[in-house]
Parts: C-alpha cells; structure tokens; sequence
C-alpha cells in the first residue's frame, strides 16, 4: 500500500515526469488526465512544494504513484502562473481558503484508491485550521474534455 507524506523539494522531478505522462489535450479520448496543462520545470515544482503544508505525495516502495498539490490563498500567489485571471477570481474570495491545483496518480495505480486516500490526507490536516473552504476545478465532461469549472466545498460549520 502507497504512504502518503508531505512532498520535499527532492521529489519535483518525479513529480515533473509523472504530471507530464498524464497530460492530454483537448481531443483526447483519455477518461482522464490534466487537460493541457502546461508542464512545469522542476525548479516551478520545487518552488510551489517549499514551505507548502499541503502538497502530497503517495509512494510504494520509493516509487512515486502520486501527488496531491494544493496552495493557501498566500501560496497561490507564490505559484508561477500568479497573477492571472484565475488566480485573481480565487484571491477574491473569502479567506483564508486552499486551492487544490492537481491530482494525479500514475496510470499503473489508478483505481487502487491512491487519489481518495491523497484528498482525505488534506482534510484530515485542515481539521485543526482555520481553513474552511477548498476550491477545486475540474474537467466536467470526461472524454470531452472540456473548459474546467471552479468548484467549492465548505466544511467544518
């Protein structure tokens, strides 16, 4: 079974060579995959894991299986696509907030409960925080691959 812990700069090019594999575009017929997302250097990486309590990673046997990366509303300004319009629309919203950015398990763990496993890690670490809300996007139509929608959920009141 994968563990889950906090990334550290050294796993970013793992972590670089893992999101690339699960990139796809707009066409694709791929169930699942991070919709043409332009592929970060391991120095961005690295730079978004430091200092950051909420970037994952799931790991068997010292073999990366995947990552969970997530930003504070003051993090998020630290990321390398800050500022943009997205970020903007999320840094007017109610603080403090978590950003969940990506989720992504190798192909070869997928469907062995690795995602759900990284997302209540989070939760489980946002319990005793004045963390309340965690915005998401995701892709809402699978095969499709359409524009992603902003999503929010408001736990602990």
């Amino acid at each position: 079974m994968s563990i889950i812990r906090l990334a550290v700069s050294e796993d970013a090019g793992k972590i670089v060579e893992l999101s690339k594999g699960l990139t796809v575009d707009r066409s694709s017929k791929e169930k699942s995959g991070f919709v043409e997302y332009k592929p970060l250097t391991m120095e961005e990486v690295a730079r978004r894991i430091s200092k950051n309590p909420f970037f994952y990673i799931a790991e068997e046997d010292s073999l990366l299986t995947g990552f969970f990366s997530n930003f504070s509303d003051e993090k998020l300004k630290d990321t390398s696509y800050y500022p943009d319009w997205f970020s903007e629309k999320l840094l007017q919203n109610s603080k403090p907030f978590i950003y969940s950015d990506q989720l992504g398990v190798s192909k070869e763990f997928q469907g062995r409960n690795v995602g759900p496993r990284l997302i209540r890690k989070l939760f489980q670490d946002l319990q005793d925080t004045d963390y309340k809300a965690v915005w998401a996007t995701t892709s809402h139509k699978p095969y499709i691959n359409l524009p992603t929608k902003l999503h929010c959920c408001i736990y602990g009141t």
